[in-house]
Formats: structure tokens, C-alpha cells, sequence
């Protein structure tokens, strides 16, 4: 019951922000988010799609998941890449380990949810938060008091959106693996996220945030300052303990007790971030990739017919006239997407780590 009364909320795929971002019209079909689909492109329709298909793909749909999956993969790659020329990013900000030490004390079984929230920029929040940040747990774990199975999420403490959710079987008396790694860009949550747990019927060991939660130059308790050259864009985080009531919603806090949670927390720079916030920009250029990359398909397809072998000369005019409209469509976007040369993602020498865009 207390999962209903919760997380009655919608789920999202981090890594997924451009899968399914360009449609394929059909039967049953969900429009998607740009409103594009792939056969609405000159030259490509259901039919065509079917007959391209080859022993293991057996319909035009699995044609389509394979050109989606591979395109995806090919265009994120290519704008990574043109990105790098103009800009030299940091790898990681900071990082910080939770839940080090273990007390004799435990907190009693509730109806709540209990665990650990994280807030970036907590005493600026209208300050910036660069496209570049990738928020990362890894090595999530937890100590159990008895044998038992226990929900555990990830959620957005301000939207209640759940971005990671499973049921795992604890055995008591030792650290427990949750999951191995999270990894989601700072933009597709509201500055708050919580790892946490359903505590209906779990008593909770009481473990210390350790000492090691910061940068080796900057950090105060739970502090993580690590914003490189203290530029716009700050990376600071804050960590501490969690209780949300499931009736009323309340939170309440502990400054230094992870509720029997430990694991491996960290801000990193990565292009994963800008490209998921700047998705509608790439609509076009997307859309167009994946018709090439659809042509691409039809080219080499291993089925024997009119339509891979009398026209393949049609497939690959078509092939060259995407080509030519995404590198257009992707050029304009990248130069269009001025970054601030003071983002604490860039690196901090202006000559090296920035290029003004030539008009």
C-alpha cells in the first residue's frame, strides 16, 4: 500500500532520452515527442521497411528497432565528436562515500520511506546547473537486520518521478548489493534526488555519512564544493538522511545517519547531459539520420527482391540526400548552442578548454 500511496508516478529511462524521440507510424502506434516518424520521410513506408527485412527481423518493426538502436548509437557518437572540437571538458567534479560507518543504534519500522537525498546547489537555487553534469551512484548497498525483501528507488524528491526501482531479497547481519550503478544528467531532475527504501517493516541500522564526502580540496561534512575555478554553473551537492511519511508526504531529515545505506556518490561532466537537454533542437538532424541509416539497412539487406536489387540505386540517392540535410541540420545546431566559457565543466584554461564559434 505504501508504494501506491508514493510513487504513483511515471518512470524514466536515463540513458534513453533519444530512443523512441523519432516514431515509426502505424498500427497502434504512440506518437512520439517530436511528432516525426521515420516513414513519413520521402521514400520510406511500411511496405518497404517489411520488404528489407531478413530472417531474424521478421517484420518491419524489428527492422526499425535495429535502425533506431544502431542510428542512435552512430548520431550521438557524431555530435560527441564535433562537440570536442570546440569544447575540453573535466571528467569528474566530485565525488563522495556514504553510509562508512555502522552504529549499534537502529531506527524502528514506520510507514515511510527512508534513505539519503542529495541536492545540488542547496544554498543557490536559482543558480545554474551546467548541461555537461551526470549525477552517478555506484556500489549501492545496505545492511539488513533481518532476512527480508525490500523495495528501494530512486526518485526526483520534488516531481516524485521514480527513476530506478526493484525489489531485493536482504539476508541479515551483512552489506547487502542493491545496484550496481545510476547514472542520470543533472537536468532531468529537480535538483533533489533520493535513494530510499520502503521501511513499513524494516528496523534500520543507523550508519554514519562518512568522513570522505567531498573533494580532497574542498568539502566541510556534507558539503561538496569541487566547482573547479568557481565559475556559473556550480557542481556544489548536499547529502544527508531522509524520512518521508507516506501518508502525509512530510520529510524530515538527519544530518549524519544513512539509515543503513552505503555507496559511492559523484558529479561528472559528460556530454550525455547537453545532448538530453537540447533533444528538440536535434529533431531534424535526428529524423534525417535515421532515414539514411534506414537506407543504409535496404542496401545491404540479405533479402533477394525488386526493391534491394533494381532499386538499390534509388536507395543510395536517397541515402546521400539525408546525408546531406542532418550534416547540414547538425552543423547549425552545435555552432547555434553557445556554451558559457565559464561553465565549472569546462576546463578552466580559457585558450585551451573554449573556442569562440567562427561566423
Amino acid at each position: 500500500m505504501l508504494s501506491l500511496l508514493f510513487f504513483l508516478i511515471k518512470k524514466h529511462h536515463h540513458m534513453d532520452c533519444f530512443k523512441g524521440y523519432i516514431g515509426l507510424r502505424g498500427c497502434n502506434s504512440i506518437e512520439p515527442a517530436s511528432g516525426m516518424y521515420i516513414n513519413d520521410l520521402e521514400g520510406i513506408n511500411l511496405e518497404n521497411i517489411e520488404r528489407i527485412s531478413d530472417g531474424d527481423q521478421r517484420t518491419y518493426v524489428n527492422v526499425w528497432r535495429d535502425v533506431e538502436n544502431r542510428g542512435l548509437k552512430k548520431f550521438t557518437n557524431l555530435i560527441t565528436a564535433y562537440f570536442r572540437t570546440k569544447y575540453r571538458i573535466k571528467k569528474l567534479l566530485d565525488r563522495y562515500y556514504f553510509g562508512q560507518y555502522k552504529q549499534e543504534t537502529t531506527t524502528a519500522p514506520a510507514s515511510e520511506f527512508r534513505g539519503i537525498e542529495i541536492k545540488l546547489n542547496p544554498d543557490q537555487t536559482d543558480a545554474e546547473i551546467s548541461p555537461f553534469i551526470t549525477f552517478q551512484f555506484t556500489h549501492l548497498q545496505f545492511w539488513a537486520t533481518a532476512d527480508a525483501t525490500i523495495d528501494f528507488k530512486i526518485i526526483d524528491l520534488e516531481s516524485r518521478d521514480e527513476l530506478w526501482a526493484e525489489s531485493i531479497d536482504v539476508v541479515a547481519g551483512q552489506w547487502n548489493d542493491v545496484n550496481a550503478q545510476f547514472t542520470a544528467p543533472a537536468l532531468q531532475f529537480t535538483r533533489r534526488i533520493g535513494f530510499v527504501y520502503d521501511a513499513t517493516s524494516v528496523t534500520s541500522a543507523d550508519t554514519f555519512l562518512s568522513q570522505d564526502t567531498g573533494s580532497d580540496d574542498c568539502c566541510d561534512g556534507g558539503w561538496v564544493c569541487g566547482c573547479g575555478c568557481n565559475l556559473s554553473g556550480c557542481c556544489e551537492a548536499k547529502i544527508r538522511g531522509i524520512r518521508i511519511d507516506a501518508g502525509t508526504l512530510d520529510e524530515t531529515y538527519a544530518v549524519n545517519n544513512t539509515f543503513a545505506l552505503r555507496g559511492f556518490s559523484s558529479l561528472r561532466c559528460s556530454y550525455d547531459g547537453l545532448l538530453c537537454a537540447n533533444r528538440d533542437l536535434f529533431a531534424v538532424a535526428l529524423w534525417y539520420y535515421l532515414g539514411a541509416e534506414m537506407m543504409r539497412e535496404r542496401m545491404h539487406s540479405s533479402r533477394i527482391n525488386k526493391f534491394t536489387t533494381v532499386d538499390r540505386n534509388k536507395a543510395k540517392e536517397l541515402k546521400e540526400a539525408f546525408d546531406e540535410v542532418w550534416q547540414m541540420e547538425m552543423e547549425v545546431v552545435v555552432d547555434a548552442i553557445d556554451l558559457n566559457a565559464e561553465n565549472c565543466c569546462i576546463e578552466c584554461t580559457p585558450l585551451v578548454g573554449y573556442e569562440e564559434t567562427l561566423l
